[in-house]
C-alpha cells in the first residue's frame, strides 16, 4: 500500500481519500465514484482519538478493504505520534479485523442499553 491508494488482492485499484472535518479525520476506499469502505478517527479532548465507522460494502467484505482502511488509520496514528481507541459494540468480522491489525481487545465497557469492548492502538505510545 503507497500513500495514494492500496492494490486490491484483485489487481484493482482502490484510493484511500482522506479528508477531514473539525476534529475527525475519515478515511474511505473509493473507485469511480463509489465508497466501498469507511473509517473515522475523532480526537478527544484528553488528546486520544476515538475510532468508529468502521464499513465495507457487503459485496467486498472478506476481500482485504477493511483492512486497508485500519492499516491506513494505523498509519496516520503512527505518523501523529497518536493513541487511539475503539469503543463500540463490535460484531462479528469487524473486531477479527482489528484484532489482525495491530488494536488490542480489552475490558468489557457498559454503553448504555449495549455493551462493547475496549479494543486500544497504540502503536509506538502507551495507552492511558
Amino acid at each position: 500500500m503507497d500513500k495514494e491508494g492500496f492494490t486490491h488482492s484483485v489487481g484493482a485499484e482502490y484510493p484511500v481519500v482522506q479528508s477531514e472535518e473539525g476534529d475527525s479525520v475519515h478515511f474511505s476506499l473509493e473507485s469511480e465514484g463509489e465508497t466501498f469502505g469507511k473509517i473515522t478517527a475523532t480526537k478527544m479532548s484528553d488528546g486520544i482519538y476515538d475510532v468508529g465507522g468502521l464499513f465495507v460494502n457487503p459485496a467486498n467484505r472478506g476481500t482485504g478493504l477493511g483492512s486497508a482502511l485500519v492499516r491506513r488509520l494505523n498509519a496516520f496514528l503512527d505518523a501523529s505520534n497518536a493513541k487511539a481507541r475503539l469503543v463500540n459494540t463490535i460484531r462479528g468480522d469487524a473486531a477479527v479485523v482489528y484484532e489482525q491489525n495491530g488494536w488490542k481487545k480489552g475490558d468489557y465497557k457498559s454503553h448504555g442499553a449495549y455493551g462493547a469492548y475496549e479494543y486500544t492502538y497504540t502503536g509506538k505510545k502507551e495507552v492511558v
